[in-house]
């Protein structure tokens, strides 16, 4: 026999042995470690299946196994494995030398392992907990495999086409979700309180006792809302396709309690509606928008009176807890403004190295079922300093890390633009400007909370978002790279004459 068919028999041997001796034990992690990236070994060859596994996994999977099977929720570990390995594929398909490649790399996938590169580097140079850092490292970075996917490797405008169909569909999923939260969940909180709307979450991370991602699946309604409006103003849908859009996907912000929606939806509708601002339908949808979000502005805020307030003090008492000196917990915590100014009170001149450089990956966390919280939550307890994207990443990276991390999103734009650009007048503009809503969405969530960084469903939604519009400026290149070897080369004039 060969030695190399020796050596590849016994290797399968001993991986067989160790996967049941851990599969043995029962424990989730353990199974969850192993069966992951060998699962992901299988599926390199086959790296669409590994894109999808892990976008269905975070999106669809891990959503309903945190609510009804919580015991078994370390076990969703493994999409986070399968997508550290296609993020390494990508990494390596990225440094490979072939200047024939049909689509070109997108210089964002460059960006971005700055960062990583970054990441570790500091994280070694001012952390000494290691455990920590392999932690923080899991939770920043579990779903970016998608992105490098669409950022590196072949993925075809028929890829991109099914990616906007799952994501509908997943809209769709949302709403029964929602009902049953509404119906069954909430009530069984006992009192009826803003709080106990939190369980209204769809079929992203929750809890059947309550609580969740409940603001992800919002902003996440907020864009397939204002797409459908986009769609219709580019008569893209009709009018009874419009209204069966915004009927499906406006239901699950009217059960919910997620007051920025108030703020984002606007907004965000503004951003879909350039370009046609002087049309009427233009300025009747968004009339409409506008009293619809007042209306539930006014929900929302009525869901505070059970506790014994009038409307004018709940909405004092909203304002005070996000732009005031009340902690978001409602006692003596930060809110989305003092954790700024508290990361600045213990920075500056008194820990320079902290202040450009952080305190290392996941120093922050303070997320209560942690197998490895963030040191720093022991030093401020019960404050949330991790409340807020920004204020994560100030803590764990420090300016320098914030400076590369926002970055992304300015050069995430400018690609978007590019394709946007290249194509318009085209299906792919439309598609590419639906995909500028979600850009936006994720903008205005870095001062919001750190669920892009805490909760696998937001972070794969990003890795999504982010993809896209690397794959925006991979399709522009092409294109400018196709019209330029096909067009002519121009002679001199005295050649000419």
């Amino acid at each position: 026999m060969p030695a190399r068919a020796i050596a590849v028999a016994t290797g399968m041997l001993l991986i067989a042995v160790l996967a049941g001796m851990v599969i043995s034990t029962g424990s989730p992690i353990l199974i969850a470690a192993v069966v992951g990236p060998l699962f992901g070994l299988l599926m390199l060859t086959q790296w669409r299946l590994c894109f999808w596994t892990v976008v269905v996994g975070f999106l669809v999977i891990n959503g309903p196994i945190q609510q009804f099977a919580p015991t078994l929720g370390k076990v969703t570990w493994a999409f986070s494995a399968v997508s550290l390995l296609l993020l390494a594929l990508s990494a390596v398909q990225l440094f490979a030398a072939d200047d024939e490649r049909s689509l070109p790399p997108s210089p964002l996938a460059w960006m971005v392992l700055t960062l990583l590169a970054y990441v570790l580097l500091s994280s070694a140079f001012v952390s000494s907990y290691p455990a920590e850092v392999m932690a923080g490292f899991k939770r920043y970075f579990q779903t970016w495999g998608v992105f490098f996917a669409m950022a590196v490797l072949p993925f075809a405008v028929k890829d991109l086409r099914l990616t906007y169909k799952a994501m509908v569909w997943l809209a769709v999923l949302h709403v029964p979700f929602c009902l049953y939260q509404f119906f069954v969940v909430v009530p069984n909180r006992g009192v009826v309180s803003a709080a106990a709307f939190d369980a209204v979450a769809g079929i992203f991370e929750g809890s059947a006792t309550g609580g969740g991602a409940s603001g992800v699946m919002a902003l996440f309604m907020v864009v397939a809302v204002v797409a459908v409006i986009r769609l219709w103003l580019v008569e893209r849908i009709g009018f009874g396709r419009l209204l069966l859009g915004l009927a499906l996907f406006g239901a699950p912000l009217a059960l919910g309690e997620t007051k920025v929606v108030v703020f984002v939806l606007p907004f965000t509708l503004l951003v879909a509606m350039r370009g046609h601002f002087g049309r009427a339908r233009a300025l009747a949808i968004f009339a409409a928008v506008l009293l619809a979000t007042a209306v539930l502005a006014v929900r929302y805020i009525s869901l505070n009176e059970v506790n014994g307030a009038d409307f004018q003090k709940a909405l004092d008492n909203s304002i005070a807890y996000n732009f005031g000196s009340v902690g978001y917990d409602g006692r003596g915590g930060l809110n989305r403004s003092t954790v700024l100014s508290f990361w600045a009170d213990k920075h500056g001149f008194q820990d320079p190295v902290g202040t450009l450089f952080g305190h290392g990956l996941g120093a922050s966390y303070a997320g209560g079922n942690a197998i490895f919280p963030g040191h720093l939550n022991f030093s401020y307890p019960f404050l949330a300093i991790d409340l807020t994207t920004i204020s994560t990443v100030l803590w764990d990276l420090g300016l320098m890390g914030l400076a590369l991390y926002l970055s992304l999103y300015v050069l995430a734009w400018r690609s978007l633009q590019r394709g946007i650009k290249a194509f318009e007048g085209q299906a792919l503009a439309d598609w590419f400007r639906l995909a500028e809503i979600s850009l936006v969405v994720c903008v205005i969530a870095l001062p919001y909370n750190n669920s892009i960084i805490s909760f696998g469903s937001h972070g794969t939604v990003f890795a999504l978002t982010l993809g896209t519009c690397a794959l925006a400026g991979r399709l522009a290149a092409r294109r400018t790279q196709a019209q330029s070897h096909s067009s002519p080369v121009a002679r001199p004039a005295f050649v000419a004459a």
